[in-house]
C-alpha cells in the first residue's frame, strides 16, 4: 500500500516555522496533521498556548484523516535530503513488511540520491484536547469581545526585543485603563518597559477596563505569558489581536487571541522573489493565550510601575 503526501514549498515553511513552536514545548518532538471539512490543520499546544494553522489542499494533500509524524524535526531533515518538492523528490506513506515479516507503516522520502523510511507515530502518541486543539470561529466565540489591535511585522520584531532586554521575565501585564491599551514587562533586577499600544492601531469597547472594582481584590492588569510575541514572529506576517473576557463572579477570565495570514501571493512579494504565476494559497495562523495564576504568582511581575 502506498499514497502520495503532497505539500507546497510555502508549506514547507509553514512547517519550518510550526518546528521551532513545537522545540520550545517540553518533552513534544512529534506533529499531528489532520483534516476537518476538507481544512488542513496542525496545532502544537502547550499548558497555556495554542498555535494553530489551516490552510487548502492546494497547500497540502494526503487520503488519509491524520498525518501522524514521531518527530518533526527528522520529517523536515527528510525532506530536505531530497530537496523536497523540487527535482521531483517524493514523499509516501507506505505499508511493508520487515526482514521480520512484520507490517510497518513509514513515511518514505525518494531522491534523486537517496531514499529514507521513518516510522508513522502511534495513535497513543497524541491528545485529541492537545494535539487536535481547533480554536473557535470569531463569529462563534463565546468571550466577550472587549478591546483589539493591530501589530505589523515591526512591532512585532519590537516587542521581541523587549523581552530580550528584560532578561528571563516570561510574563508581561497587560491594562485597559480609559480606553488605552498598555503593556508592561519587568525583570528580576526591577528592570521595566512599559509599551502603549498606539491609539490608531487599537480599540476599546464599551470603556471596558481592567481596573477593579472597590470590592474586588484582584490587580489592576492580566498577566500572560510574552512568549505569544516570540512565535508571532516565527510566522513573518501581521496580526490582529483580540481581548475578550469570560465574566465570572470572580472577576473576569481574560483570553488574548491573534490572528494573522500568511499571504504567499506575489503581491505580497519584493519584486525580486516574484516568480511568474504564484498563486500559492495562503495559510492561517492562530495564537492564543489566557491569563495564567502562574504568572500572577510571580513576584518580579507584581512590581510594576504604572507610568
Amino acid at each position: 500500500m502506498s499514497s502520495e503526501i503532497k505539500f507546497t514549498s510555502e508549506y514547507m515553511e509553514v512547517l519550518d516555522n510550526m518546528l521551532k513552536v513545537v522545540a520550545d514545548l517540553p518533552n513534544k518532538r512529534h506533529a499531528l496533521l489532520f483534516k476537518k471539512d476538507g481544512i488542513y490543520m496542525h496545532s502544537a499546544m502547550a499548558l497555556d498556548t495554542l498555535v494553530h494553522t489551516s490552510t487548502s489542499e492546494k497547500n497540502i494533500k494526503f487520503d488519509i484523516d491524520e498525518l501522524a509524524i514521531t518527530n518533526l524535526t527528522e520529517f523536515i531533515n527528510y525532506a530536505n535530503a531530497i530537496e523536497y518538492p523540487e527535482n521531483e523528490a517524493k514523499i509516501s506513506l507506505i505499508e511493508e513488511l520487515t526482514t521480520k515479516k512484520e507490517k510497518i507503516n513509514s513515511f518514505k522520502f525518494e531522491g534523486t540520491h537517496s531514499t529514507y523510511r521513518m516510522p508513522v507515530a502511534q495513535s497513543s502518541a497524541f491528545r485529541k484536547d492537545y494535539d487536535k486543539k481547533v480554536p473557535v470561529s470569531r463569529d462563534a466565540d463565546p468571550m466577550d469581545l472587549v478591546g483589539k489591535f493591530f501589530l505589523d511585522t515591526d512591532d512585532i520584531r519590537r516587542f521581541v526585543n523587549d523581552i530580550q532586554l528584560m532578561g528571563k521575565s516570561n510574563a508581561f501585564g497587560l491594562a485597559i485603563v480609559n480606553d488605552k491599551i498598555t503593556m508592561y514587562m519587568t525583570n528580576i533586577q526591577n528592570h521595566q518597559v512599559t509599551k502603549v499600544i498606539d491609539e490608531t492601531k487599537a480599540k476599546v469597547f464599551n470603556s471596558y477596563t481592567t481596573t477593579p472594582q472597590e470590592q474586588d481584590n484582584t490587580q489592576s492588569f492580566k498577566l500572560f505569558p510574552n512568549k505569544i510575541f516570540r512565535y508571532m514572529s516565527y510566522f513573518g506576517c501581521d496580526f490582529e489581536v483580540e481581548l475578550r473576557v469570560l465574566k465570572k463572579a470572580k472577576g473576569d477570565i481574560m483570553a488574548i487571541k491573534c490572528f494573522g495570514i500568511m499571504d504567499f501571493s506575489d503581491n505580497k512579494k519584493p519584486k525580486s522573489m516574484k516568480k511568474d504565476g504564484n498563486t500559492a494559497e495562503p495559510v492561517n495562523v492562530f495564537i492564543g493565550t489566557q491569563e495564567n495564576s502562574a504568572h500572577a504568582a510571580s513576584a518580579n511581575m507584581l512590581k510594576i510601575v504604572k507610568d
